[in-house]
């Protein structure tokens, strides 16, 4: 047996120095049958090494002075399992709770928390008086646990302390689950709310455990099956709870885990229940499942400690508070387990640890909280900015439609996001010629749009060039190419001459363009040699030339268009959109590009703009007799 570190009682007996409540922790006489040993009263006999006893007797020699009975006594005890017959010289005090094998449980709520009257006159007239607890056990094993609050003293100052230790211990496990549903109400963010799940969990189990551990659990019902659900149901929680906690608060990906935690729990909460159920198992669940279920409690605690100490090397938010808040509970925890195997340490701290934890993470989440809201009203204002963008690019864009004697053009512009990197633009050089451009930035979003704009001025500035597709789009990339650090950009461009009758076109790595034959016989495309615009400083393209007699219809598209549905595996491809367009040759062009959207929807389950930016030129040739 260890030396106890702090002072209390050795030797089986003890002096009151005044009225107040003094302690009387520490070593008892024990006695069970003709076998006597000195134990800790405030243990159960079988963690002492004394197993398999149905009964036991503590007895503790009390000296009171004279000068000190002006009064009566009372004693204080924490919950004893399984009942208890308190008596002063002999004589009856309280006589509480029945064991017997015709109940499955023990009765009459003999493990509640409780203090006792003595009687100034159950006192002898000598200094000397006899404290004894006639304890009947359950399963073998029995004793005093959960708390350590045993005492002895005057009247008043005993129900001064009973209601101080009672108060304390309901608010410590109040705090514990209030400050977790507060912290749970409160933040808003998805992911973190599943782990404020998790702790919100932890903490009711352990709010419950205190509240069982500490007896105060027959106060709400006076059951033995409740108070003991409350006691045990942490075995099955904590490791659930805590490990989904820190898989989720510190972003780590151990999914081996995960899944052993989560059947860890089902499968020791199916075992709870089947031993409430029948309490033939209860020897089994004490002897195995318990001691398995508290080495998975220290592994998983262990592994929290770990999470933390990675949070704390990537610098999550509020992972320095959370591993202060898991050490502290740590410490705390294997104080208690020295004190509830050994005799090394006189006061348990886990209740305290773990309301130390929970106010670690509470801050911690408070943090996060704040840091939430900030991230909000910087989101509304980024949004506001990107719609303000949005419009600039809208206007900045060619008006959508084009209709004269000679043609009429229709355009589609669906941008992945608020605003994108695909660009079209006309240049109507005069009556009876027209140049087409479609563009596509590589990229999505505000780079890719910012690039648009550099885009558009580019194009407006090469107006002098326009009736030349070719040297048109060689002065666009040599334009572009200091401003394309990480970015290029495909185009393709066509020059509509009516007068001449004529199709021109240059390309720049785009896709090809569509030609419906105005016989009906077919659609053909065209796609003449030419780099994306940021390979090289300075190249050259090559012009397509086609008669415009031949053809009614132009379609120009950007790559977004075929690649719908790619990332789900189901892209619309370079083989459907030419069998719609065949197939949709009678539409007139509004009617094709909705007609377009639908298809793209119904054939990848997508939407046209769900994959990438999605643009469409549709120019139908209205050619004279």
């Amino acid at each position: 047996m260890l030396t106890p570190i702090f002072a209390f009682i050795e030797t089986a007996e003890i002096r009151l120095a005044d009225r107040g409540a003094t302690s009387l922790r520490g070593f008892w006489q024990f006695s069970s049958g003709p076998d006597t040993h000195k134990l800790r009263v405030d243990k159960e006999w079988r963690l002492q090494g004394i197993k398999n006893v149905a009964n036991g007797r503590f007895s503790l020699a009390i000296d009171i002075p004279a000068e000190l009975r002006t009064g009566d006594f009372a004693i204080i005890l924490p919950p004893v399992s399984a009942a208890v017959r308190i008596s002063l010289n002999g004589q009856l005090i309280a006589d509480k709770g029945i064991v017997s094998p015709a109940f499955r449980y023990p009765q009459n709520s003999s493990e509640a928390f409780s203090w006792y009257p003595v009687k100034a006159e159950l006192l002898r007239a000598g200094l000397r008086q006899e404290l004894a607890l006639d304890i009947t056990g359950f399963h073998g094993g029995g004793g005093l646990y959960g708390n350590s609050h045993i005492y002895f003293g005057g009247l008043e100052a005993i129900k001064e302390k009973y209601n101080f230790i009672f108060l304390m211990t309901a608010f410590l496990s109040a705090a514990m689950f209030m400050i977790a549903i507060f912290h749970f109400a409160l933040v808003s963010d998805k992911h973190y709310r599943r782990a404020n799940l998790h702790y919100v969990l932890l903490s009711l189990a352990m709010s419950a455990h205190i509240l069982g551990m500490n007896g105060l659990g027959y106060y709400l019902w006076n059951d033995f099956i409740f108070n003991a659900a409350l006691i045990h149901l942490l075995v099955a929680a904590f490791p659930f709870a805590l490990t989904g906690f820190t898989l989720r608060y510190f972003q780590l990906h151990y999914p081996v885990i995960r899944r052993l935690a989560y059947w860890y729990g089902s499968a020791m909460a199916l075992f709870l229940a089947t031993v409430a159920a029948f309490p033939v198992f209860i020897p089994l669940y004490l002897n195995v499942g318990l001691p398995f279920g508290v080495t998975v409690m220290a592994l998983s605690l262990a592994f929290a400690i770990f999470g933390a100490i990675q949070g704390v090397r990537q610098n999550i938010e509020g992972a320095q508070l959370v591993l202060i808040g898991l050490l502290t509970y740590g410490v705390a925890v294997l104080n208690d387990v020295i004190f509830y195997f050994y005799s090394a340490t006189q006061y348990k701290f886990a209740d305290a640890g773990f309301l130390v934890t929970v106010i670690c993470v509470a801050l911690a989440l408070a943090q996060r909280l704040q840091r939430s809201a900030f991230e909000k009203e910087e989101l509304r204002d980024w949004k506001k900015e990107v719609s303000l963008a949005a419009q600039i690019q809208n206007l900045a864009l060619p008006r959508r439609s084009i209709s004269n004697a000679n043609l009429q053009i229709e355009t589609l512009f669906k941008p992945m996001k608020i605003i994108g990197g695909d660009f079209f633009g006309f240049h109507e050089i005069s009556e009876n010629v027209t140049g087409v451009l479609i563009a596509d930035v590589s990229g999505h979003g505000i780079a890719a749009a910012l690039m648009v704009n550099t885009l558009n001025t580019v194009f407006l500035q090469q107006r002098e060039n326009a009736a030349n597709p070719a040297q048109l789009m060689q002065k666009m990339n040599a334009a572009l190419y200091p401003h394309l650090q990480e970015q290029f950009v495909t185009a393709a461009y066509c020059l509509l001459d009516f007068s001449a009758r004529k199709i021109l076109f240059a390309q720049a790595g785009h896709p090809p363009i569509y030609l419906l034959r105005r016989d009906g016989q077919g659609l053909e495309k065209v796609k003449p040699k030419g780099k994306f615009f940021g390979f090289l400083p300075q190249m050259s393209y090559e012009i397509a030339e086609l008669s415009m007699n031949d053809y009614s219809r132009l379609f120009l598209y950007s790559d977004g268009v075929i690649e719908a549905g790619a990332i789900q595996g189901r892209p619309y491809s370079v083989a459907r959109l030419e069998n719609f367009l065949l197939k949709s040759g009678q539409l007139a062009p509004p009617e094709l590009l909705a007609a377009l959207d639908r298809d793209i929807q119904h054939a990848t389950q997508t939407s046209m703009n769900h994959d990438d930016d999605s643009s469409c030129v549709v120019v139908d040739l209205r050619l004279a007799a």
